[in-house]
């Protein structure tokens, strides 16, 4: 994770945090954060506090000037994906039983907490805190051609993204092609989406082809650039 102003760069190594110097490379400092594998970094908006979520299932909080622990947070379960508010004041995680829980900051207190009815795959907080992508399913392997979303705060979904590019017809109980979804990702500002996908063709064996990324704009989920093959 780049520091806001870019000059630093945090990674993990296991249950441990290291501090880098993004221009020379140098080690600035490490530290042991977690009893088990730390699977998540970020830092806050103002660059003050490097937040670190393990399979554990505890959010730490620390000064990365010194690795200073702050404050602990405890999550209902380990953390699949989190990020800061735009503010910086809360803290925003996903956690693997798909129980959705939000922190103050300040007071090390959850504000809010809820469960999406829908099953997660791949979920992911905007970096901003704003929103929760996913696919519906149990696993990450090919979830469906539908990216759902919502408010990450208050789980106000929004319609999904249909990612399918050939409508298929149905009617014969055979689907001669489809759209099997790989990855997406949210630009640093939130302000666009990223997706990828592949057409699936069933002929004599099923091939992936035409792999394309597509961008929207979050804002009226509308497709603004296509880069195929």
């Amino acid at each position: 994770a780049y520091s806001p102003d870019g000059r630093q760069i945090a990674t993990i190594s296991r249950n441990m945090l290291l501090v880098f110097d993004a221009k020379t490379g140098e080690e600035l400092r490490r530290w042991v954060g977690h009893k088990a594998s730390v699977e998540q970094i970020a830092f806050s908006p103002d660059g003050k506090l490097l937040a670190s979520a393990s399979v554990d299932g505890t959010i730490g909080l620390w000064d990365p000037a010194t690795g200073k622990e702050r404050k602990r947070l405890k999550a209902s379960d380990s953390v699949k994906s989190f990020a800061f508010s735009r503010d910086g004041k809360t803290l925003i995680a996903v956690n693997r039983d798909r129980r959705v829980q939000t922190w103050d900051l300040d007071k090390g207190v959850v504000l809010s907490s809820y469960q999406p009815t829908l099953r997660m795959s791949m979920p992911l907080v905007s970096p901003t805190g704003d929103y929760l992508a996913y696919f519906e399913g149990d696993s990450n392997y090919r979830p469906n051609a539908f990216l759902h979303w919502s408010h990450a705060r208050t789980g106000k979904t929004f319609p999904p993204i249909d990612l399918h590019r050939n409508k298929v017809d149905k009617d014969g109980g055979f689907e001669p092609e489809g759209t099997v979804a790989n990855a997406f990702a949210f630009s640093a500002d939130s302000k666009l989406l990223a997706t990828s996908d592949s057409l699936q063709t069933h002929s004599i064996r099923t091939i992936l082809s035409d792999h394309t990324i597509r961008v929207w704009e979050t804002a009226t989920r509308k497709e603004i650039l296509r880069l195929s093959n």
